[in-house]
């Protein structure tokens, strides 16, 4: 009876997955957004800034607080944050083995 019940379980557990293609274009866009702004600050941190006019180093630290907003709305939108989920399925199982034990 168990051992019907816990297949059960983990059969649903895995049948309300999420399709991976589904996910993955925003995911790979914003990926190689991300790399393009990092490249971006590589850059800047090589330059020499005794060259620059006052105007122009304004508008460098501008740029990378710009940077700096994208890549962290970036983060956010991509599931980096400090959040965590539990899929259905395991919530599913969770309270059968509660239930059961």
């Amino acid at each position: 009876m168990k051992t019907k019940i816990l297949a059960i379980a983990l059969f649903m557990a895995v049948s309300l997955g999420v399709s991976a293609t589904e996910t993955a274009d925003p995911a790979a866009v914003a990926n190689k957004r991300a790399i393009e702004l990092i490249e971006r600050v590589q850059e800047i941190r090589t330059m020499d800034f005794s060259e620059f006019e006052r105007g122009q180093k304004k508008e460098v630290k501008a740029e990378l607080r710009e940077i700096k907003k994208e890549l962290r709305q970036i983060e956010s939108t991509n599931g980096l944050d400090d959040r965590v989920s539990i899929s259905i399925g395991a919530v599913i199982i969770i309270l059968l083995l509660i239930i059961i034990l």
